[in-house]
């Protein structure tokens, strides 16, 4: 979605009730019938159910699947062997001092790009981009590095325990991807607050506003499991329809996608005005698929969880 949702925005999503089904490459996704009905507000956000049909064809390989910004990685779901590196570029070199990255911190342009509008509206001279994109086997010696640090203050037992809690292994960590960065706040800062993200001014706007720019938030203390132990300040670029879909349903992204396989589709709107759908096909092979859908325009991804996700633009 280019254009940025405005706070007080009325952003409406209508939840098709039906699945669509997808039986292989070559085969036609079918949609069966609309139903109405509320299901959630928040913040003036209306969550209600119905979606249009596809109209257009639109094919994708296994490798742009895998390209997606929709994968689910964690321990239980790692990367897919066959998961291409990510085409990542320096913070620096791209855009030099103008975001405030550490030398070694390298995204996805897209990434970089949604950062820099951020930047536009809001000043992030208190925050430091640290950790970016990282290859499987520096996630693999990260992991390493923190089993040998705990080795120092308790047992190996214990270390083992805390290094899995605080550091994926390789192909476990969604730094993988190029769409991550984790953050530190600097500057006039609260250290009692709970919330790192309450600490000032800088924290709270990005709490409240990332999502205007494509980012959700992982491992935050009101969605906190083992996995995310350590991620507090860890963010991750998902485009923006995805993520003003997940701020108005207050979803975090495995309830997202768990709404998405349940309900088959959704339309984001904005102000009243269709923007995007967003469907879900399942998906269980190892090559390409086919999908029907109202818009050859946007972009697809695995869920990593048995599942694909299309996003189309609506017609203006």
């Amino acid at each position: 979605m280019k254009k940025q949702l405005r706070t007080g925005s009325a952003v409406l999503i209508l939840l098709l009730g039906a699945a669509l089904m997808w039986t292989g490459m070559g085969k036609a996704a079918v949609q069966t019938a609309d139903a109405t009905g509320a299901l959630a507000q928040r913040e003036g956000v209306t969550v209600t159910v119905g979606a249009p049909e596809g109209t257009a064809h639109v094919s994708y390989t296994r490798r742009q699947l895998l390209q997606g910004k929709l994968l689910l990685i964690s321990s239980l779901h790692p990367l897919p062997a066959d998961y291409p590196a990510p085409s990542v570029r320096g913070v620096r070199q791209v855009v030099g001092a103008y975001l405030p990255a550490q030398e070694q911190t390298a995204l996805a342009r897209e990434v970089i790009q949604a950062l820099c509008d951020m930047q536009f509206d809001r000043s992030l001279t208190d925050v430091t981009l640290l950790k970016g994109a990282v290859s499987r086997a520096q996630q693999d010696a990260l992991r390493l590095e923190a089993f040998h640090r705990y080795c120092c203050v308790t047992s190996l037992e214990e270390a083992a325990r805390l290094s899995r809690l605080s550091t994926p292994a390789g192909g476990e960590s969604e730094h993988q991807t190029g769409c991550c960065v984790d953050l530190i706040l600097q500057g006039n800062t609260q250290m009692g607050k709970q919330d790192v993200l309450e600490w000032n001014e800088t924290g709270l706007w990005l709490r409240d506003n990332m999502w205007r720019y494509g980012f959700i938030r992982r491992g935050s203390p009101e969605a906190m499991d083992e996995e995310h132990v350590c991620d507090s300040l860890h963010i991750r670029y998902v485009g923006r329809v995805h993520a003003a879909a997940m701020r108005a349903g207050g979803w975090t992204l495995e309830e997202y996608l768990g709404v998405l396989q349940s309900c088959g589709a959704i339309t984001v709107c904005e102000q009243g005005q269709r923007d995007a759908y967003v469907y879900w096909l399942p998906y269980e092979g190892e090559g390409g698929m086919q999908a029907l859908l109202p818009s050859r325009f946007g972009d697809a991804s695995l869920t990593n969880t048995g599942g694909a996700v299309f996003t189309c633009m609506a017609q203006p």
